[in-house]
Formats: C-alpha cells, structure tokens, sequence
C-alpha cells in the first residue's frame, strides 16, 4: 500500500516541531543545570592543586578527537592522582567536551548511559523481588 505525501506532510511538520521544541528545551536545560552544579563540585577545590595538568596547556584538553594535542592530554592523564575527582567534577559540569579525567567526551557519555542502564536494572530487580515476595505472602 503506497502511502500519500500530501496527506501525511501535515503529521511530519507536526512531528517535526515536537521534535525542535523537545531539542530547544533540552538545550535550556543543559544550560542551566552546570551554574548550580559547579557551585557544588567546586565545594573541594584543593584536587585541582594536585592535578598532573596543572602546568599543561588546556587546548591540549580541547582539541579534536584523534590529534596529537589530544594525545598529549591522555598521556597526561594517564599518570594523574586526581582522574576520579576530575571525572566527577567534570559530570558535576556536564562538559560535553574535552578530556576530563582521562576520558574522551563519547567516552564519558558512555559510561553515564551505562551506570544509568546500571540504576534502573537494579531497580528492576529489586521490584521484581518484592514483587516476587508479597506473591509468596
């Protein structure tokens, strides 16, 4: 069954601004969030002092994915005493970019999707064995 353009271009547009709204209002959100955030990681400062990156030069924390600055970054990490408070720090930020930590920016992303898959298997099982409990009862 061949479906009609002109009939569903009214449904796509209306899709499609959903869709642009969904976006702008995720992006204020973003925007918003890191100002209270840092306040709070920024409650400890004194792990910055201890930070192998302290001398370095922070393009080298921002440039593109695979370049040698980057490079030098991750080495830099690589022997930091602080890499957990930086990555807490920089969750604290919701950067989306840079090396924060040793991690690359998708790096970091995956591993927030997968604690989050992490914290709601646990709540599902831990339904589940209520569940299973108040069953048995």
């Amino acid at each position: 069954m061949k479906y009609d353009d002109a009939a569903l271009k009214p449904w796509r547009i209306a899709q499609e601004q959903e869709q642009a709204a969904a976006r702008q209002k995720r992006r204020y959100a973003i925007l918003a969030k890191p100002a209270t955030r840092a306040r709070a990681a920024e409650r400890d400062p004194a792990w910055r002092a201890r930070a192998a990156c302290v001398d370095a030069d922070p393009g080298d924390f921002y440039a593109l994915d695979g370049s040698e600055e980057q490079r030098r970054a991750l080495t830099t990490c690589a022997v930091c005493p602080v890499k957990a408070e930086c990555c807490e720090y920089a969750e604290a930020l919701e950067d989306p970019h840079g090396v924060w930590g040793g991690l690359r920016p998708a790096e970091r992303s995956n591993a927030r999707r997968n604690a989050h898959r992490e914290r709601v298997r646990a709540g599902n099982e831990r339904r589940a064995t209520e569940r299973q409990s108040r069953q048995a009862s």
